[in-house]
């Protein structure tokens, strides 16, 4: 079983995410969503702004999201928008939460 590389070392737990604080109940924006699909990531490629939902692509070479939209806003926390289950991804901490 391999391990994602921003994972505990075995038997150590991860510290706990406090930017989850961050998140909102939000719907992903439509212009931002339109504009990622407009630009050919398919819809598994898109994550969304936990905090004010904005729809953005992935990072071609990892399964995380562009951080663009971190940069300028400081929103920590996002998650993939495809699936009831998704992961969220911390920016901050740089791993999945």
């Amino acid at each position: 079983m391999s391990t994602h590389p921003h994972s505990p070392a075995p038997g150590r737990l991860a510290r706990p995410c406090t930017h989850l604080a961050a998140i909102r109940p939000v719907e992903p924006d439509a212009d931002s969503r339109r504009r990622c699909l407009a630009a050919g990531q398919t819809s598994t490629d898109l994550w969304l702004c936990l905090s004010c939902g904005w729809v953005s692509g992935s990072l071609s070479s990892r399964a995380q999201p562009n951080d663009e939209h971190y940069a300028e806003t400081d929103h920590p926390v996002a998650a993939r928008l495809a699936g009831p289950r998704a992961p969220r991804w911390c920016f901050i901490d740089q791993r999945y939460v």
